[in-house]
Formats: structure tokens, sequence, C-alpha cells
């Protein structure tokens, strides 16, 4: 499968088709034999380079072929081997079959937007409809909590139907305000429409802890490349795939974890901490933004630590 999102990643984008012609060398134009295209070993075995002429391989080739391994293993996992008489489950079969299918979505659309910038519709929109099918057909996708008085193929096609319509309308709605504080396009609808096609799968649930892990982890991912490149600048839909594929394959770990974090934040040891990661991150990407917004985002996060030392100061002993 990895490799053929590799294919799916070079060639949707230059509108070209994802079957034919089959896998050639880019340097000499050489048919890629069966046996020089078995997933990282081959690249391994060939030293990075075409049989026929030498040219380079990227290592990015085995990079998404053993990462779309290591997710599809994961999620053979969590939703299948750990649990006991899965054998006898065929529903929970059919769950990881449609799992790993999001996954590879997510993992294409990554990579395009990695190279190009964008989402592409012919993933996205074909992926809503099949979100709210799968949840249709396979309603435990959607957990429905059978409390509705109505069937749960029923309820979950109502929880499909809202996660689209939160995903598309939260990130639209970011984006608008965005757009208006800092006079350019904060948000591309195709990250809209990415949202909304993990909300087809995951629910309205599912689209509040995408989008949470995804800021973080972009917020993060948008520091590293700051550091690296003088530019905040970064694609989100990665850290929007990835928070997706966290919501679809490991929601309940997910949000265990966000209870952690909570209680964290509850301390005000914890709430002192993220002031100040919050403030360094701030005067990091300073030139990026408005100096009316840098300043109050400033006020904001001395504020916030301002109250947090004063709790401290508070505590008994």
């Amino acid at each position: 499968m990895g490799s053929f999102l590799n294919v799916v990643i070079l060639r949707l984008p230059a509108g070209m088709s994802v079957v034919r012609p089959r896998s050639r060398c880019p340097g000499c134009g050489a048919g890629i034999a069966w046996y020089d295209n078995v997933p990282v070993l081959s690249w391994l075995l060939l030293r990075a380079r075409c049989r026929g002429c030498g040219t380079g391989i990227s290592w990015r080739y085995p990079f998404v072929e053993a990462l779309t391994g290591a997710i599809f293993a994961l999620a053979a996992w969590l939703l299948v081997l750990r649990w006991r008489g899965w054998t006898g489950d065929p529903l929970r079969l059919a769950h990881l079959g449609v799992a790993q299918a999001f996954a590879a979505a997510m993992i294409a659309l990554s990579g395009i937007d990695f190279d190009h910038r964008i989402l592409p519709d012919r993933i996205t929109k074909p992926g809503m409809a099949a979100g709210f099918l799968a949840s249709l057909l396979l309603p435990r996708l959607q957990s429905p909590s059978g409390s509705w008085g109505i069937p749960p193929a029923g309820e979950a096609a109502v929880l499909s139907a809202a996660g689209m319509v939160l995903g598309y309308g939260l990130l639209w709605g970011v984006g608008w305000l965005g757009e208006r504080v800092f006079r350019r396009e904060a948000m591309g609808l195709g990250d809209c429409k990415l949202l909304a096609m993990i909300g087809a799968f995951a629910g309205p649930g599912g689209v509040l802890l995408a989008a949470g892990a995804g800021m973080v982890l972009g917020l993060l991912l948008g520091a590293v490349q700051h550091l690296r490149t003088r530019d905040a600048a970064f694609p989100f839909g990665p850290a929007l795939a990835a928070g997706g594929l966290g919501a679809v394959l490991a929601r309940r770990e997910l949000l265990e974890g966000y209870h952690r974090a909570q209680d964290l934040m509850a301390d005000p040891r914890g709430g002192l901490l993220l002031a100040a990661l919050c403030t360094g991150l701030l005067l990091w990407i300073r030139g990026r933004l408005p100096r009316g917004v840098f300043l109050g985002l400033l006020v904001l996060m001395l504020v916030m630590a301002g109250l947090n030392l004063a709790l401290l100061a508070a505590a008994p002993g």
C-alpha cells in the first residue's frame, strides 16, 4: 500500500492516472521490475539508486512505505488484536478495513500538502461520502450511545453528517476570523474539507479531538520550522491528518491524554509552564504578527502567568 501511496502523492496533483503507466525511473524512463519495487527492502538493496542508470531514489519513498506499514500495524493492534475474542467478530475486521483506508487517505493528503500546499478535492470529497456510507453500514465507527430512540445506523448517520458540518464550519470560522485580524488568508478551504472528511468518519467529538491535537502539533511544527528557516509558515494538513488518525484509531487513548493535560493545567504550576511556552513561541514569530495583535497576545500571556503566580503564592504550604 505504501508504494501505491507514493504514486498517488506524485501523480494526483499533476492530473495523471495513478494506475497507468507502471512505475518508471525518472532518469532513464525504464520500467521498474517487481523485484526492484519491494517496499523499503529494494531501496536498501539498490543503495537508493536506479539499477539501470544510477539515478538517486529519494529517501521519502521508503519513508512513506515504512510509515504506512507502521500505521496499518498500529491500527490492527488498537482495533482488533488487543481485544479478546476478536476472531469471532467480523465487525472488528470491517472496522479495521475502514480505518486503514482512512489512514491511507490521510497519508496521501499529507504528502501532497507537503509538496504542493494543496489538499485535492479528488480525495477529500469522495472521502466525506465514504465516511458517511461507512458510518451507515458500520455504526460502531461513530460509537452510538443508543439513547436516541432510533436505530444505531440512523444515529451514526446523524453523527457523521454533524461531524462534516462541524468540521467544515469550525475551520471556516477560524479562517474568516484570521483573515480579518491578519489581513491575509489564514486557513485554506482544503483544510476545511479535510476536517469535514475526518468528521464523516469520527463524528463531532472526533472533529474536536482532531482539531485540538492538530493545532497543538501544528504549533510545535511551526516553532520548529521557524527555528530552522526563520519562517513559521507550514502546511496545516499533515498536523490535522495526524489528529484525525488519533481520533479514528485511538480515540480512547487521545481522550485519556486530554484529561491528563487538563489535570495538569488545573495546577498553577502547569498553567505557569503553559504561559511560559506560549510566550516563548509568541516571541519567536512576532515578526509575522501585526503589532497590535502581538502586544495583545503578549499582555494576555503575562496576565495568565501573573494569575498562576498569585495562585502559587496563595497556596498553603
